[in-house]
């Protein structure tokens, strides 16, 4: 078994995994932390950049500042405060101020420090527990399901499959995930003809690629 020596190690592989790898030997991107924090640092830059793609990059600190200070539903604190024991100072005046003779000596601050790190691990480590119960509950009820069911007329919701171009300054990963659009008709047991909001033709769609307006 793989040895690991920090908090975040241990966490990540207890809970997020493990997962049987394939048959060539890869492993399922959801079972690396790294990759699923990836995939919602570019929903955040998808967001910052509809207008010029090209702007990624100066949206970075403002990212990185929402990632760390937003609480995790699963964790139940921030990112920042498991890492550092408090919350971000976003200003000076968040400090507080004391005077030189209320200061704790640094065995006083370190004692404090490893005591509080272990309350909450321990609550951090429960919380996991019960989002993973919670996931897998909602993960098997959800397969469970029969095909997506879609009314002629209805708005619904296509996955946007517009390829990266260099010429336009455009990439897919940073695009509109999914684009507006009608159903005509259906076609056979699960596909759907769908015109845009124009009534533009954009032929036939499996009901996987489609969502719900």
């Amino acid at each position: 078994m793989r040895q690991v020596s920090r908090p975040w190690q241990i966490i990540s592989i207890d809970y997020v995994g493990p997962l049987p790898r394939s048959r060539k030997g890869y492993q399922h991107l959801l079972a690396n932390p790294v990759e699923r924090v990836n995939r919602t640092i570019n929903s955040a830059i998808r967001t910052y950049v509809r207008e010029d793609q090209r702007l990624w990059d100066t949206k970075l600190p403002e990212i990185e500042m929402i990632l760390n200070t937003s609480k995790h539903t699963s964790t139940g604190f921030t990112p920042y405060f498991i890492t550092h024991g408090s919350e971000l100072s976003e200003s000076g005046n968040d400090h507080r101020l004391s005077r030189h003779d209320e200061t704790p000596s640094e065995e006083e601050r370190e004692k404090e420090r490893k005591e509080n790190f272990t309350r909450i691990y321990e609550i951090v480590k429960n919380n996991l527990i019960k989002a993973h119960e919670s996931s897998t509950k909602h993960y098997n009820l959800r397969s469970r399901r029969f095909s997506k069911s879609f009314s002629v007329g209805q708005l619904v919701y296509r996955k946007n499959m517009k390829p990266s171009s260099a010429a336009e300054n455009y990439n897919s990963k940073y695009g509109p995930q999914y684009l507006p659009c009608k159903v005509k008709a259906k076609v056979g047991s699960s596909s759907y003809d769908l015109e845009d909001l124009a009534g533009k033709a954009l032929g036939i769609w499996p009901a996987i690629h489609l969502k719900p307006g």
